[in-house]
């Protein structure tokens, strides 16, 4: 099903991933899910060449 031979798959979410903010809890779980996805699919795929990341970026709106 794979036809790439090498390739970088890059997700992105919250910081909310790594280090939960309260008032975002419902966000957070979503985000730390996708993140474990990323991860999971790094250690799947990256003996074919093609890895996954995820980058959490920390930074609220208007700050």
């Amino acid at each position: 099903m794979l036809k790439a031979e090498s390739g970088t798959l890059l997700f992105t979410t919250g910081a909310g991933a790594i280090d939960p903010y309260p008032m975002l809890a419902t966000v957070n779980i979503a985000q730390a899910g996708r993140r474990n996805f990323a991860i999971n699919l790094h250690n799947t795929l990256a003996d074919d060449g093609i890895y996954a990341a995820n980058v959490a970026i920390n930074l609220m709106i208007g700050a």
